[in-house]
């Protein structure tokens, strides 16, 4: 045969096989491909079927055209795959694009666009937009539609509503058989969406070329099926869960309507009562006016009663303060014989049970006098005339310095004191130093008093704000008896205690942890507590002060070295590694005396040796004898330097050798470079008490020794006091020092004195008859009298102070005072290299 014969024959041959196979698809079961996740559309059921409106219009279309149908659930988008490979004959709803032969539209999916503010679209091309879609519903969307806005896919409506809700994207796009699937499960009802929908996609079944006859049999089938089942299928799958859809601008002019007519209303029923209402409004206006002229003048009346009330008021609280002021006053005067008296007595030869009566003298004093300053700051905490001095001070120092005041107190009940301040604290500030030492010792002395065994540790440190400011935190812990929860609220009110019962094991007046909390106050800080009851507590203050002045911890005289530590307790000794490896120093720890001995041995050993060794001097060997003496009996430990850590120096009762130097705790900056100075080779010239609780007695140098500048033999002080035993407690104080002392009793005599006498110091009270020291003192400085004068008076008020300094006294000495602090004060303006007569106290 020819080619021209051939290409007819090929020609019939395939499309005989082509009609073949149409027939057997149409004699055998047409598989039906089912897109899963659409529901209501096309979904699979929970028991895996395939249902849904496309279903039922298929199942239709079989009974009315004989067709024996199989639904297949199509997974993902492998319906082209499906389509070739044979698992699928027809796919119900085909995707626009693909290399499909299309049936005619036999149904249609509305999309709409939702939103939850009040803005109405019709066409998502009126300007820009985020539209949120879900991602099985775009691929049916047309292609210009999608020009116009930011996409945003979602799995589900609850995430597309979530993200219209906070704003990621602005309108939604769904269509309308989801749409009333996701309102059963979702609150839809508060969308707003225009009445026509963005657009309508025609639903089209979809087969491989080679199947035409089926989508042509579909076609024509289709068209046998009564409108009134399709109309049913739909109902029967989408029924209206979010209601019908009102015409809005209809709705909208209706209510603009309907308002308006009921405004007229308003408004004519009003007119016809406002007639009326005016003259009765005006009678009652006119009531009114009356009553409250009345009203005004009973105003005026209780303002001036108020006033005066107010000024009654201010004057009782002054007479209150006054007295308070007064009363402590007196109550102070008769202490400087009580406590100055026992303090004589004290430094005389008792036996034991004298010294135990005198000491409790001394304690029961202290009490008192505590008890009395308490009153006197509530006072003026109270009249509201705490004040600050402010003035340059380092509050590391005053930190340190109270703590040791108080180690003699931790001591004698057996507990561990620890100060530690943080090198970043080291900071000279601007703050008052009298109220900080008395918040310290409020709060110190309290975690003594309440703590029967254990500790209790004082901490400060400090964070930058900004290039000039500190924010200091102090915090105060013990292992006490701790505060219940519902007593922390109230401890910081006034007289409140949390055991006010006639069997309570503390005193106290319930004032001190209230005038610490105003002080804080005063300071711009807060005040606040944390506490176990049975365990402890621990107080915090925190405070803004101005920075001036970094005072780093220095050791430039300093041999740095290897030090080997040693102390049972973790928290004393780990504040104590921290300052030495601050200072430069390579530190060694041990928890046992066995273990620092141990260490010393075996690294001398080696060749490699410790420089210092630091020993609690209370530490014992095995078999009872002291760490020092054993460390001393090793020859070749002889000669190394050792620094003994004792609790309180003033309760030692051992005879210590020569070269061991002894250590205070708590351990400060102070007194530890103070000790490591004399260790290093420094003359010791300075006493213990100078050097903040160092006695370094390997130097030859006997702890009381005192100052090189004493007072100047046959000085002649004048005493001024109205007080008997205030005169003889000055003379018996200053009776060793061979000074000439003269008394008087009122200003009057100190004036007559001065007139013929040269004075080098005056003591001068401010409170005398017929003439007070202020007085006295002012008359002295217009003659030219330029002898120091010392106020001594028992008022505790600041403005007393500055009322000292106007009138020209050098400094004051608060009563009742001590040994010391009178000999302190005589020796700075008696010393032979004082000149400067015009500075005041420091």
């Amino acid at each position: 045969m020819t080619d021209r014969m051939l290409k007819p024959l090929v020609t019939v041959f395939l499309s005989a096989l082509l009609l073949l196979q149409g027939a057997v698809c149409l004699a055998g079961t047409v598989k039906v491909g089912i897109r899963d996740a659409r529901k209501t559309l096309e979904f699979s059921s929970l028991q895996g079927e395939a249902t849904g409106a496309l279903v039922d219009l298929w199942r239709l279309w079989g009974q009315e055209n004989g067709y024996n149908l199989q639904f297949v659930v199509i997974p993902g988008e492998e319906t082209m795959a499906w389509l070739r490979n044979g698992q699928i004959d027809v796919v119900a709803n085909a995707l626009p694009g693909d290399e499909l032969v299309y049936s005619a539209p036999y149904f249609t999916q509305d999309f709409y666009l939702f939103t939850f503010k009040k803005h109405y679209l019709d066409s998502l091309t009126s300007f820009p937009a985020r539209v949120g879609v879900l991602a099985i519903d775009e691929p049916f969307l047309p292609v210009d539609l999608l020009e116009h806005i930011q996409l945003r896919r979602y799995q589900n409506h609850q995430e597309m509503l979530e993200g219209m809700h906070s704003g990621v994207v602005n309108f939604m796009v769904a269509n309308d058989i989801s749409l009333n699937h996701a309102g059963i499960e979702y609150d839809l009802l508060l969308l707003n969406y225009p009445e026509t929908p963005v657009y309508s996609h025609p639903i089209r079944a979809g087969t491989l070329a080679e199947n035409r006859s089926l989508i042509e049999a579909f076609d024509s089938g289709f068209k046998k099926i009564r409108v009134e089942d399709i109309a049913a299928i739909k109902g029967r799958w989408m029924p209206s869960t979010i209601g019908f859809r009102l015409p809005w601008s209809f709705l909208g002019l209706a209510l603009v309507v309907l308002l308006s007519s009921v405004l007229i209303v308003v408004v004519w029923v009003m007119n016809r009562k406002l007639e009326q209402k005016v003259a009765g409004q005006t009678r009652e206006l006119e009531g009114q006016k009356r009553e409250l002229e009345q009203d005004i003048e009973r105003r005026k009346v209780l303002e001036g009663e108020l006033q005066q009330a107010k000024t009654q008021a201010d004057a009782a609280t002054e007479a209150k303060s006054n007295f308070l002021a007064n009363m402590t006053h007196e109550l102070r005067t008769p202490l400087i014989g009580v406590l100055g008296m026992n303090e004589l007595l004290l430094n005389t030869a008792l036996n034991e049970r004298q010294r135990a009566l005198a000491v409790t003298v001394e304690r029961s004093g202290e009490t008192l006098l505590s008890l009395v300053s308490d009153i006197l700051d509530f006072s003026k905490i109270e009249s509201g005339h705490l004040s600050l001095n402010l003035t340059t001070v380092n509050f590391a120092d005053i930190i340190e310095e109270t703590t040791l005041l108080l180690a003699q107190k931790a001591a004698e009940k057996g507990l561990v004191l620890v100060c530690e301040v943080a090198p970043e604290a080291c900071w000279q500030v601007l703050a008052d130093p009298l109220r900080l030492r008395q918040i310290l010792l409020n709060l110190i002395s309290n975690a003594v008093k309440f703590t029967p065994q254990g500790e209790v540790s004082v901490r400060l440190g400090m964070s930058p704000v900004g290039a000039d400011k500190g924010c200091f935190t102090l915090e105060v812990e013990d292992t006490g008896v701790g505060i219940k929860p519902e007593d922390q609220a109230t401890i910081f009110a006034p007289f409140v205690q949390i055991d006010s019962t006639s069997t309570r094991a503390f005193g106290g007046t319930g004032l001190g942890l209230t005038i610490v909390s105003q002080l804080v106050k005063a300071m711009g800080g807060e005040l606040g507590v944390e506490s176990l009851h049975g365990q402890g507590s621990r107080f915090h203050v925190t405070t803004t002060l101005p920075l001036l002045a970094y005072c780093k911890p220095e050791s430039f005289f300093i041999r740095h070295g290897r030090v080997l530590l040693q102390d049972y307790h973790t928290r004393r000794r780990e504040a104590l590694e921290r300052k030495l490896t601050f200072l430069g120093f390579e530190v060694a720890t041990a928890a046992s005396v066995e273990q620092a001995l141990q260490n010393l041995l075996n690294d001398h050993a080696k060749g490699d040796f410790f420089d210092l060794v630091l020993i609690p001097t209370a530490a014992r060997v095995s078999t009872g004898e002291p760490l020092y003496e054993k460390i001393r009996q090793e020859k070749v430990l002889q000669s190394l330097p050792l620094i003994g850590l004792c609790s309180c120096l003033s309760m030692l009762n051992e005879d210590y050798p020569d070269d061991l130097a002894l250590l205070e705790e708590p351990v400060t900056w102070g007194n530890l470079l103070a000790a490591l100075k004399g260790c290093a080779g420094e003359p010791k010239q300075i006493p213990a008490a100078t050097t903040g609780g160092v006695a370094m007695k390997f130097r030859k140098a006997d702890s009381r020794e005192v100052c090189e500048d004493t007072v100047l033999p046959g000085s002649r002080i004048l005493v001024a006091d109205d007080y008997a035993v205030t005169r003889d407690l000055v003379r018996h104080f200053l009776a060793a020092d061979g000074l000439v002392i003269d008394e008087a009793t009122s200003g009057k005599e100190v004036l007559a004195l001065t007139a013929n006498t040269q004075y080098d110091l005056i003591l001068m009270d401010c409170n005398m008859p017929e003439m007070s020291g202020m007085e006295a003192t002012r008359i002295l400085r217009k003659q030219g009298h330029l002898a120091p004068i010392v106020a001594l008076t028992a008022h505790v008020d600041r403005r007393i102070y500055e009322e000292c300094r106007a009138a020209g006294m050098n400094d004051y000495l608060p009563k009742p005072f001590r040994g010391n602090e009178l000999r302190a004060k005589v020796e700075r303006w008696l010393v032979a290299d004082q000149v400067d007569l015009s500075a005041g106290s420091t």
